[in-house]
């Protein structure tokens, strides 16, 4: 996946930083937020320095990555998104 960063975009994707560790924490830390989501708060920044770390994954027959969602503007990281490569589709 490309990590430039046009001008104009109000949004783009980049690759997890260990910088980030603390914005995760905010972001994926808030217990009534993620009362939504199937995964559980996190409560430490070791636990958000994991998720960094694990960003991307090889399982069998399929490729996981995750980047991070990020405002164009100020170039504020705001959350993440997942992608799923399984064995037959181009990967970048």
């Amino acid at each position: 996946m490309s990590q430039t960063k046009p001008n104009d975009a109000l949004l783009y994707f980049r690759a997890l930083q260990a910088a980030d560790a603390h914005a995760l924490l905010q972001i994926y830390g808030d217990r009534e937020s993620m009362k939504y989501r199937t995964s559980q708060p996190f409560n430490s920044i070791d636990e958000a320095s994991a998720f960094i770390k694990n960003q991307v994954l090889q399982e069998p027959g399929q490729l996981i990555k995750r980047l991070g969602i990020v405002l164009g503007a100020t170039h504020t990281l705001i959350g993440t998104a997942m992608f799923r490569y399984d064995d037959s589709s181009p990967r970048h």
